[in-house]
């Protein structure tokens, strides 16, 4: 596993849009929609029984989440490969895997940390977006990190 496995661009680049330079990105997602950010290689893992179970967590700072009207619903969730092709959701824990915000016209704060295990050479971040929301517009930043059990 790399040293420094802080990391922020990996995680919102190829889905989420621009990096701006506070380290956020702001999307615009469309209702019923999952997005996924860029495939992070943690440097170790890969197909059982290769991999070793790596414990991380996922730090989620969403800045602004709002929509016109609708009522719709935004999860975070986080998917892992042995190959960064064959991506397959984490399946939800007790150490607060999946957080879902309810979207309205006012602005949304949160701070997210989703804890897991993965046994896998790759992870990436999911959005997940509810089949209600009318202009829905999301500002977040996110961080993989170590966790330690």
């Amino acid at each position: 596993m790399p040293a420094d496995l802080l990391t922020t661009a990996q995680l919102l680049a190829s889905g989420f849009g621009t990096i701006a330079a506070d380290g956020s990105v702001t999307t615009t997602p469309a209702s019923a929609s999952t997005t996924s950010g860029g495939g992070y290689d943690l440097g170790a893992g890969g197909a059982l029984p290769a991999g070793t179970a790596i414990p991380l967590v996922c730090r989620v700072l969403v800045l602004d989440a709002h929509e016109a009207s609708g009522g719709g619903s935004l999860t975070f969730t986080i998917s892992h490969s042995s190959d960064n092709t064959n991506w397959a959701v984490l399946a939800g824990s007790s150490r607060g895997f999946n957080d879902i915000i309810t979207l309205s016209a006012a602005v949304q704060t949160a701070e997210i940390f989703i804890g897991f295990y993965t046994h896998q050479r790759y992870v990436r971040l999911d959005m997940v977006v509810g089949t209600t929301p009318v202009s829905a517009s999301v500002k977040f930043t996110a961080q993989f990190m170590p966790s330690y059990p």
